[in-house]
């Protein structure tokens, strides 16, 4: 491995409700409401940081430099493998990928653009066209000054988003969205110059040993050969966590969330959502211990 895992789309639902929290916490408005949803988040991303796990279902990238016997991947509970990607030795060209923007835009109507944790955000003041749209866009993109973000060029081809990366042979994943009052929407990126080459699902398989997840060649089949050896040369999209649902994840670990985001709950005045803290609070600690995963670091 050549990087930290990379969350590609995080889950779609908390372990905790907000429900379950307002009950536990003997909260019977909802004035607080959005502090209380992001404490359970918070909480939630600490102690899988602390465990090293994904606890309900999430998409993760992993990145390789070869193909070996073995490919590990960092979290257990790996469910299954969306797709392996590489770099082979033929001549590297500039990926470019394309977004077309639809519909009508009204005042306030936010179209985001985000790419390795980096948003670029464009705001409608009146109501626009989806021409307005793409300018508002490729202007706040080619503005940034984050580090992934300038190293893609984005242009204005109507209705069309088109986002070139700089260098040759440069991988680069972006996911869209929007919040509108009216149908205007940013639709999902297709790559129209490709760089990278999908392995066939066949030839590979998700297995497992003593809790740690990979992926191998299936019986009777290879790798393939060409890829050049690179940092980064092979990527390994795949699904971790317990499930789907609040109710797959273990009962210690949803009581954990709980109790830990109740101390800070409890501690608000002082408390900065999205901080850190220094240590664990005992009971919470003798929850999670059990899952702490030792060998992902």
């Amino acid at each position: 491995m050549n990087r930290e895992p990379t969350l590609i789309t995080g889950p779609a639902v908390e372990p905790v409700s907000l429900t379950e929290f307002r009950l536990y916490r003997r909260v019977d408005t909802t004035d607080e409401d959005d502090q209380l949803s992001a404490l359970i988040r918070d909480a939630r991303e600490y102690l899988e940081q602390v465990t090293w796990r994904a606890f309900i279902n999430q998409t993760w990238t992993q990145t390789f430099t070869t193909f070996g016997h073995r490919l590990w991947l960092p979290k257990p509970e790996a469910r299954s493998i969306s797709s392996i990607k590489y770099f082979n030795n033929s001549t590297a060209v500039a990926e470019v990928q394309s977004i077309t923007i639809t519909g009508t835009w009204a005042t306030s109507d936010v179209a985001n653009l985000v790419i390795n944790g980096n948003t670029v955000t464009f705001t409608v003041a009146g109501t626009e066209t989806p021409a307005a749209v793409v300018a508002g866009l490729v202007a706040a993109w080619n503005a940034s000054t984050a580090t992934d973000v300038a190293a893609i060029t984005a242009a204005d081809a109507d209705p069309i988003v088109t986002l070139t990366a700089d260098t040759a042979g440069r991988a680069f994943r972006v996911t869209t969205s929007e919040t509108t009052a009216g149908n205007g929407a940013v639709g999902d990126p297709s790559i129209t110059t490709a760089t990278r080459q999908t392995v066939t699902a066949s030839i590979y398989e998700l297995g497992d040993e003593r809790g740690r997840y990979f992926v191998q060649e299936a019986f009777d089949q290879n790798w393939p050969s060409g890829n050049r050896g690179h940092p980064d040369e092979i990527t390994v999209e795949f699904i971790a966590g317990y499930g789907p649902a609040a109710t797959d994840v273990p009962r210690s670990i949803r009581r954990a969330i709980q109790f830990l985001a109740g101390d800070w709950y409890e501690e608000r005045e002082s408390f900065v959502v999205g901080s850190t803290v220094a240590a664990l609070p005992t009971v919470t600690a003798s929850l999670i211990k059990p899952y702490i995963a030792k060998d992902f670091r």
